[in-house]
């Protein structure tokens, strides 16, 4: 319904169509019940969907300072970090940064390491909060770019919202 395919065509592409549905529903979750992944998938189909996912993935690569800790959270890695400590002193921010952000030489990564390594030396030279006692400008700055993407999700979120009643569950 949406493409002008050639008579000649059209049986092919749907049959790579249907494949493609059938391999996507057969790789599904078992934790998703049927009629909610069938949602998803028409959730996924959503042109405003599509646009905002291209746009998170785009905004993803830009990263330059990306944490390596996986599914781990930053409580965990603090908590591991002091009870290495001989005191089990908390560790302080740029230990916990420094951490975060070491790499496995063995892994293939994605996106550059060269920013990453400037803000590594940088915390070894200094403390993470400023004299004052403020953030750190690198701290601030994150804060900044979360704030961003927040005020940027939101608005995308609230127009896909308001776009919702056009899609219908078949």
């Amino acid at each position: 319904e949406r493409y002008i395919v050639a008579e000649e065509g059209r049986k092919c592409i749907l049959e790579i169509v249907g494949a493609r549905w059938h391999e996507r529903w057969e790789k599904r979750p078992q934790t998703i019940p049927d009629a909610q992944f069938k949602d998803l998938l028409d959730y996924w189909d959503f042109e405003l969907v599509k646009e905002l996912s291209n746009k998170n993935k785009s905004n993803r690569l830009k990263a330059d300072d990306m944490h390596t800790l996986g599914p781990n959270s930053y409580a965990l890695l603090r908590h591991e970090l002091q009870q290495e400590d001989p005191n089990k002193e908390p560790p302080s921010q740029a230990k916990v940064y420094i951490k975060s952000r070491t790499r496995n030489p063995k892994r293939k990564y994605k996106t550059s390491y060269q920013q990453t390594k400037q803000n590594m030396l940088s915390r070894n030279a200094s403390t993470a909060k400023s004299s004052v006692g403020g953030p750190s400008s690198v701290a601030a700055d994150s804060l900044h770019q979360i704030g961003s993407s927040l005020a940027s999700y939101t608005s995308a979120e609230l127009e896909l919202r308001s776009q919702e009643g056009i899609r219908k569950h078949n």
